[in-house]
């Protein structure tokens, strides 16, 4: 009888040992993850808003420049132009959800760090009922714990993407602008050219 109770004894332990590694293992993961969304909001503090914000303004305007010019008669566009309005609409694109992905990123930052510490505070102090009444266990635990891993996995992918955008945009304006820039003062000679013309016939 005695080697009985200590052989349930010692089952017992081994349960409540591998519970506890399960639940380290688990405070270890969100803590790993945590450490990944401090790393995000380090890249996102790091984006050059002024700038992207500078030569978002900045094509924007040439944008609605070529435009109008090119609804005058007065202006002519030939086909060696294409290429310039070209990299100036491409440029525009690649920055021109920029904005609103830095501000998605910075909520989603905010939100998986508190859904992650919120999750670790639960696994720490042993909650056995969520804000809702639910009964927390091994099963909501994981579930809800993957479904904050895999955020921040998506958030992962998110930065990356913006990060590419912002480099290609940026890019693609430093490489492009003097022609862009250069086109429109070629246009607005025509453009000023043709009204001239057009006053001079007017007094005759």
């Amino acid at each position: 009888m005695k080697h009985f109770y200590l052989t349930i004894l010692s089952i017992s332990l081994s349960l409540l040992i591998l519970s506890g590694c399960g639940d380290s293992e688990s405070v270890l993961e969100i803590n790993r993850a945590i450490d990944k969304v401090h790393l995000a909001q380090t890249s996102v503090s790091a984006f050059p808003t002024d700038s992207i914000n500078s030569v978002r303004a900045r094509l924007s305007q040439a944008k609605e420049e070529f435009k109008w010019l090119a609804l005058d008669s007065n202006v002519v566009f030939v086909q060696s132009d294409a290429k310039i309005v070209g990299d100036l609409a491409l440029a525009s694109r690649y920055l021109k959800d920029v904005p609103s992905r830095i501000s998605g990123l910075k909520n989603e930052i905010e939100r998986c760090r508190s859904q992650l510490k919120g999750l670790r505070e639960v696994i720490e102090l042993e909650i056995t009922i969520d804000a809702n009444g639910d009964t927390i266990n091994a099963k909501y635990l994981n579930e809800n714990l993957q479904i904050e891993l895999d955020a921040v996995k998506n958030l992962d992918l998110v930065l990356l993407e913006t990060s590419r955008l912002i480099r290609l945009g940026l890019s693609t304006d430093s490489s492009s602008w003097d022609a862009i820039d250069s086109l429109i003062t070629v246009k607005k000679g025509m453009w000023a050219r043709g009204v001239s013309e057009q006053e001079l016939i007017s007094e005759k």
